[in-house]
């Protein structure tokens, strides 16, 4: 996806308010990586089953500051669940891990 309003609307759920979460029970995933200018941005590990993504933000990117990226585990809202749907349609997702790294 390289439509910036598309890429915004991917993301625009995660500027609601939320605490953060556990890790869900492993289950099948997918890994949505997010480039601003060529530059690693942001990445979701999203569990859709367990309405759950993990929320890595690149340290040096313009936006955070340092070390305010996470990693972090989140619950996805409706709004989130149907952006993060939208984004993977048609694909296949990664088989659960044994464990969350």
């Amino acid at each position: 996806m390289r439509d910036a309003v598309r890429v915004y609307k991917l993301v625009e759920w995660t500027y609601a308010t939320f605490t953060l979460s556990n890790a869900p029970k492993p289950a099948p995933f997918y890994r949505i990586s997010l480039r601003d200018h060529g530059r690693p941005f942001m990445t979701f590990v999203y569990v859709p089953s367990q309405r759950r993504v993990r929320v890595w933000l690149t340290a040096d990117h313009h936006t955070y500051a340092p070390g305010a990226g996470g990693p972090y585990w989140r619950p996805v809202n409706a709004q989130g669940t149907a952006a993060l749907g939208r984004a993977i349609a048609g694909l296949a997702p990664f088989s659960a891990p044994r464990a969350w790294r």
